[in-house]
């Protein structure tokens, strides 16, 4: 079977199955489990042995950074209205401690223990992290600083 066959059947343009294949784009929850459908096997057959898809998502407010950093590599479940409209209640968000955060990243956060959602911008020495929270206030950190910054790499609906 050609790629442009696949695309066909599964309804993907070539153009997104060339950048999924090339490491260009990250295809979407739905998307890998289109693919895995189709071919009968697990999500896990798309990731490697470091990147094992939890097939249990952990839920957000339930979470501890303890329980992401021996993870590395985990599901969530937002559980919450806080983050909406952005992260809504029900959206499944795969976080990667290993991924290196960029300018406009999505990202997780730990502030008193307990878990927060930012869109991360770089700004010279520092770094502004602007909330998803409406009650929250937008927080400046030093690029040296204790505060660790954990990569949102995927967000999906659960099928």
């Amino acid at each position: 079977m050609t790629q442009a066959e696949l695309c066909r059947k599964l309804s993907i343009s070539p153009g997104n199955m060339s950048n999924f294949i090339n490491d260009q784009r990250n295809p979407s929850l739905e998307t890998l489990s289109l693919i895995a459908g189709y071919f009968s096997v697990n999500l896990d057959s798309f990731v490697n042995e470091h990147s094992a898809v939890k097939v249990m998502p952990k839920t957000l407010t339930g979470l501890t950074e303890n329980a992401l950093i021996s993870s590395g590599r985990l599901w969530i479940r937002i559980d919450s209205d806080s983050f909406a409209p952005a992260f809504s209640r029900g959206l499944l968000i795969y976080t990667d401690i290993y991924a290196e955060v960029a300018h406009r990243d999505c990202i997780l956060i730990f502030r008193n223990e307990k878990p927060e959602l930012y869109r991360f911008l770089e700004k010279g020495k520092s770094s502004i992290l602007i909330p998803f929270m409406k009650t929250e206030m937008p927080v400046e950190i030093k690029k040296q600083g204790k505060t660790r910054l954990y990569k949102i790499i995927y967000s999906a609906f659960a099928p």
